[in-house]
């Protein structure tokens, strides 16, 4: 192990002091196996996660000077969105690295939920209309939570910004809030596609998403970052312009 074969695991022969050592050595080696697997599949997902809006940008920034697309405000808007996408990836690494070392602080404080569910739905009501899906908010009362207003707007927005990107043109996003015995229950529905059955266990998993792959449809998505790439996701931009 100390080569770097993670592998490797002591040969557990009785129930005495050694064989308790061995048995305690191979679950320690089991965990650090099972640590260095979701490590590597992080740093590919952050890699992904990264890659999609460079290569968009860049699809977009070389059709532009190439004279493929005129450079007007939908398409200014368009790499301001991508820039936001970005800035968001990393933002959410900084808050991971902060709840990993026990960083990250609360600032709880008494919120009216109906009120922070406006919050949000207003934040997303652009990109939401842009899409053609109809964004709603419901509530039974106006319940309150003590809880950080900055953090729970976060989670619930990082809900109605996936419920939206999954929901077809003509579809809805309903953000509901209600009391149920001595919970406040935060529910972001949709009409999309929904989660199949198999891969609902794995939703809280870091940086995982269903039908990895399936193509995102935005210009420049696949791109790598070669010359070749870099000259499809020129084409695209264009063609989809």
């Amino acid at each position: 192990m100390t080569d770097g074969d993670l592998t490797a695991r002591a040969r557990v022969s009785d129930g005495d002091e050694i064989g308790q050592v061995a048995a305690a050595f191979n679950t320690m080696a089991e965990r650090r196996e099972q640590l260095e697997g979701l490590r590597t599949a992080m740093v590919s997902d952050v890699a992904h996660e990264l890659r999609t809006p460079l290569s968009t940008i860049r699809g977009w920034l070389e059709a532009a000077e190439d004279g493929l697309v005129v450079p007007d405000d939908r398409l200014l808007s368009s790499l301001l969105d991508e820039t936001v996408l970005l800035q968001h990836v990393i933002d959410d690494l900084q808050d991971l690295s902060l709840a990993d070392a026990g960083e990250l602080r609360l600032h709880p404080e008494r919120i009216d939920v109906h009120d922070l569910l406006d919050q949000v739905a207003a934040a997303h009501r652009r990109s939401a209309e842009e899409a053609g899906i109809t964004l709603l908010v419901t509530a039974d009362g106006r319940p309150e939570v003590l809880a950080d207003p900055v953090r729970l707007r976060q989670a619930v927005g990082n809900l109605v910004s996936n419920a939206v990107r999954h929901t077809p043109r003509g579809g809805q996003v309903v953000l509901t809030t209600r009391t149920h015995d001595r919970d406040v229950v935060i529910e972001v529905a949709d009409t999309g596609t929904g989660i199949a059955s198999g891969d609902l266990p794995h939703v809280f998993e870091r940086f995982w998403r269903a039908e990895r792959s399936r193509k995102t449809g935005t210009p420049g998505a696949a791109g790598s970052g070669s010359p070749s790439s870099a000259r499809s996701s020129k084409h695209t931009a264009a063609r989809s312009a």
